[in-house]
């Protein structure tokens, strides 16, 4: 497997994504060295989840359970930011689909025929609003 990406449903034109979520239900496994990233095609580069070993002792992929994404979450330096830095922070984490619909990925990736992966089940959510 070179690359695999799974298209995990459509999001509307103009759509800005305030949030973006997984509930793990079932650790990914894999028959060898495989990444997963989360992430929409859309005009920003960033994504939901960066690309992570699906092995990583972090536990992203692996344990089942609730876990953040890169939208909506602002990192904090220890608390001492005015609400208006943490709305401008929070905000710049948002992403904008164009004017064409888009595409909610999960991408995998791999360097052998092996490395596919085996098990794993999580839902997804997203918040968004239309702005036009």
């Amino acid at each position: 497997m070179a690359g695999t990406t799974i298209n995990l449903g459509a999001l509307p034109p103009n759509a800005v994504i305030t949030a973006a979520w997984y509930d793990l239900i079932t650790g990914l496994t894999t028959g060898g060295t495989v990444t997963a990233s989360l992430g929409v095609n859309t005009d920003a580069a960033a994504g939901f989840v960066a690309a992570l070993s699906v092995a990583d002792a972090t536990g992203v992929w692996a344990t089942p359970g609730q876990k953040g994404t890169l939208v909506g979450s602002f990192p904090r330096s220890g608390g001492t930011e005015t609400a208006l830095v943490v709305a401008a922070g929070q905000a710049a984490t948002c992403l904008k689909v164009g004017a064409t619909a888009r595409q909610v990925e999960l991408i995998l990736a791999g360097t052998a025929p092996a490395d596919n992966v085996l098990t794993g089940r999580f839902n997804l959510f997203i918040s968004y609003y239309i702005s036009v």
